[in-house]
């Protein structure tokens, strides 16, 4: 029986939608710095604190679902017929 190494890529998309209050003093140019800032992270519990660094008051998000992504992708990269008895890295 022969082995095959299969090679997988997974991409998980998530949509989530927060509802957030900016303090007046806060121009636009400089709320449109902290967008990129928060964009620049990883989950929304991460984009929360960064936001309430800044004086930003979430008061509602989408409560994401880690177990539950908006849509998945999935491609089998690589297909690799195996000799001997190599294990899979």
């Amino acid at each position: 029986m022969k082995k095959i190494k299969i090679e997988l890529e997974e991409v998980l998309k998530y949509n989530s939608t927060m509802v957030v209050e900016v303090p007046d003093e806060i121009s636009d140019e400089h709320l449109d710095d902290i967008w990129k800032r928060a964009e620049g992270e990883y989950g929304i519990s991460n984009v929360s604190n960064t936001l309430s660094r800044f004086g930003i008051k979430v008061i509602q998000d989408s409560g994401l679902d880690p177990n539950s992504p908006s849509s998945t992708q999935l491609e089998i990269t690589d297909v690799t017929e195996m000799e001997g008895e190599q294990d899979v890295k």
